[in-house]
């Protein structure tokens, strides 16, 4: 798949927050409303409902319910129509709507990967290809954000997010930071570090972006971004593993860190460049 030049990618309408009944869910929602109005995008809240034949009208009505509160629209969608895969429904409806983006809460269990993601987000990353707004238990449902980063780590796969973090800034009409964060120790001093960002700040100030690049460094350099993604309200865009098997789409130690611990929303996307596995 060809990478996406920073600056094409259309702006995001719609904000497609899959429930599911859990108080997670129900934070999520409300976080995405904040975001949702800082995009200037609708908010819609999607359940997939375990019948087989036909929606409960219990789900139904908390599913009302919940967007009268917020100002959502609401929908559902019964697993009858995709078996034991809640995220083949999530994409179909955010395919429905056409420039939409999809939004989940965590779990908030575990260190990394699926078992912190739950694993209908983990199945949505895997094959679709798409973007996926993600809270964190640590998110905040009331703080709005005040600027977009691009987590890089020097992979291919970090840096084709370029074009997605580009997209956000513009959406939002937020500075874009790219960040790159490694290690203090001396023998670990790489000056390739300040000419990646460098790089990538230039292209995304090219695409009309208000860009900056930033290196920080600690002992643990996991710890030391998600200080810096903390002390600003940040929309957060990482790459996943990007590995089609369930249990290779883990997210690795530093996304998986910032996930579990990050007070603002993260955009994860599996990298462009690798080939969306089927259903």
């Amino acid at each position: 798949m060809t990478e996406p030049t920073a600056g094409t990618l259309a702006p995001y309408r719609h904000v497609v927050v899959g429930v599911d009944g859990s108080d997670r869910a129900r934070r999520a929602a409300r976080s995405a409303r904040v975001l949702a109005e800082a995009m200037g995008a609708a908010l819609h809240l999607f359940r997939a409902d375990l019948g087989i034949e036909e929606i409960s009208p219990g789900v139904a009505e908390e599913v009302e319910v919940l967007a009268g509160e917020l100002g959502a629209a609401a929908s559902t969608a019964h697993l009858g129509r995709a078996p034991a895969r809640p995220a083949k429904l999530i994409a179909e409806r955010v395919a429905e709507l056409g420039q939409a983006v999809a939004c989940v809460g965590s779990h908030g269990r575990g260190a990394i990967g699926a078992a912190l993601l739950g694993s209908t987000t983990s199945d949505y990353l895997a094959w679709s290809g798409r973007a996926t707004v993600v809270y964190g238990p640590e998110a905040s449902a009331a703080v709005a954000p005040e600027r977009v980063a691009l987590c890089v780590d020097g992979s291919e796969h970090a840096t084709a997010l370029l074009a997605e973090a580009v997209r956000w800034a513009r959406i939002l009409t937020m500075p874009l930071v790219v960040v790159r964060a490694s290690s203090d120790a001396p023998a670990a001093h790489d000056e390739g570090d300040e000419a990646l960002v460098g790089v990538l700040e230039a292209e995304a100030g090219g695409a009309g972006a208000e860009a900056r690049g930033v290196v920080v460094r600690g002992h643990d350099p996991r710890a030391a971004l998600v200080d810096f993604l903390g002390a600003v309200p940040t929309v957060g865009v990482l790459a996943t593993h990007g590995r089609s098997s369930l249990a290779a789409t883990m997210l690795g130690g530093t996304a998986g860190a910032v996930v579990r611990d990050a007070t603002g929303p993260l955009v994860l996307r599996r990298p462009p460049s690798l080939p969306v596995t089927g259903m």
